[in-house]
């Protein structure tokens, strides 16, 4: 599988306002009654002039001038908005958005932040890393509203800190509290994005979810979300590949080993196939070969690092 599938995708559809957006992750938006309005703890200004309001009655007072100024989205919207004023709450208009109120957070995070830590900063503290479904939200809405200086911050960050482009440093880092299952995200947001890098190591991980990789992966909003069915056939093309290859795999390690450097065993064979053995493509080897190597290796340390992914 290679990063050269994504040259034959269909073109990447024409950007939608929001209310034309009626993808599974935005749904036409249904008006909410007010009475059951929840205002949110972190993003209610008493002094803000405008409420945005989500599918699940979470209401956010916020400035519109500051989001006006970063997003001509929000900017078209909210002009709408005023001219037709058909819905106010505390004397201020309401706009009705499809969004989810979690990922709404992580935007306003960045936008109308109200602390001096800044998330996106191209040299940001490894060990303070946001985490892949923040990363993803912040890209998804950023790109949905127009706003291309934070999508492509967020984008440098997944690609990073979730899938590098050099195959060596992937094989290196463990994102922590990230699932396989989150790959699919990561894939429909390569696509979205046209960021094409992305594709190689999240389409790789896709092929050993199984199963619930028809199943979708659901979001805390309720949304399920999937693969494009030409991206799922991919996974599953590959799959058989790879099973393919993993099957060859152990006898090609051995034979590797030249046997003429095999006449002094546990001076020169076993260092080989140590080498071997820390190479980084047996991430592609199962558990029970790691253990049968291991026992060959007599105890010798191999790249603990290797295999946070795949997830069998």
């Amino acid at each position: 599988m290679s990063a050269d599938d994504s040259t034959t995708r269909p073109l990447k559809r024409a950007r939608l306002s929001p209310a034309q957006d009626i993808s599974p992750r935005h749904a036409s938006p249904s008006a909410v009654p007010l009475t059951n309005l929840e205002r949110h703890p972190e993003f209610w200004f008493d002094d803000g002039n405008i409420i945005l309001i989500t599918p699940k009655s979470m209401g956010f007072r916020i400035f519109r001038g500051l989001l006006a100024a970063q997003s001509t989205v929000f900017a078209d919207m909210f002009a709408s908005s005023s001219a037709s004023a058909d819905e106010t709450f505390d004397g201020c208009p309401v706009v009705h958005v499809t969004d989810s109120h979690h990922d709404l957070v992580y935007l306003f995070r960045v936008l109308l932040p109200t602390s001096s830590h800044i998330k996106y900063h191209s040299q940001s503290d490894p060990e303070n890393v946001p985490s892949f479904d923040e990363i993803a939200a912040v890209i998804r809405l950023a790109h949905k509203y127009h706003i291309p200086p934070v999508e492509e911050q967020a984008l440098r960050m997944l690609q990073a800190h979730y899938f590098p482009r050099d195959f060596d440093v992937y094989c290196n880092i463990a994102p922590q509290g990230t699932q396989p299952i989150q790959c699919i995200t990561a894939v429909n947001l390569a696509r979205l994005t046209n960021t094409p890098h992305i594709l190689p190591s999240a389409l790789y991980v896709c092929c050993y979810v199984g199963g619930k990789l028809v199943d979708g992966r659901t979001h805390e909003d309720g949304t399920v979300e999937h693969l494009a069915t030409d991206d799922l056939r991919r996974c599953f093309d590959a799959r058989i590949a790879l099973d393919r290859e993993l099957a060859l795999l152990p006898s090609r390690i051995f034979a590797s080993v030249p046997p003429d450097r095999c006449n002094e065993p546990g001076k020169r064979c076993s260092p080989h196939i140590v080498a071997l053995a820390s190479n980084p493509i047996l991430v592609m080897i199962r558990p029970d070969h790691k253990l049968a190597i291991s026992k060959r290796l007599g105890g010798l340390k191999t790249n603990s690092k290797l295999g946070s992914y795949p997830s069998y």
